[in-house]
């Protein structure tokens, strides 16, 4: 994935959200390696934002909940297809167990001070994305 696709933090070279990018950036080449074809991991990654776009729409709109549920239905069905190994699955929950390892090590070493409300957003942001593609891995 490319920069333009990130938000600006991922891509940070120095400051407190170095090592959480970094812990990032490994659990994300994991998984880009982890899905059974490159066709596989394209399908996830486009059915992904989908569903994304889909919870953008108002709940107002007109059969928005059905085309926010098909979207969700398309995802796992991608994900399914993708992470069907018994093999890609552990490599997940091994990525996982060392991303939470990583988190750790990067929380112990910022100093308060140099945390700011726009970092720790940004970081939530990242644990977030990584909890959710993990229980979805787990539950495909």
């Amino acid at each position: 994935m490319n920069p333009e696709q990130q938000s600006p933090w991922q891509w940070t070279q120095d400051g407190p959200q170095l090592d959480f990018a970094r812990a990032f950036a490994r659990f994300r080449g994991v998984l880009e390696s982890a899905w059974t074809s490159p066709e596989g991991g394209a399908a996830v990654a486009e059915t992904f934002a989908r569903c994304a776009e889909a919870m953008q729409e108002p709940l107002q709109a007109p059969e928005a909940a059905e085309r926010i549920a098909q979207s969700f239905a398309t995802y796992h069905e991608a994900l399914r297809a993708a992470t069907l190994t018994p093999e890609v699955r552990r490599m997940v929950r091994e990525a996982l167990h060392e991303y939470v390892a990583d988190l750790i090590k990067a929380w112990a070493a910022v100093p308060p001070d140099n945390m700011a409300a726009a970092d720790l957003a940004a970081i939530a942001q990242s644990m977030s994305w990584i909890a959710s593609v993990a229980v979805d891995i787990e539950n495909a």
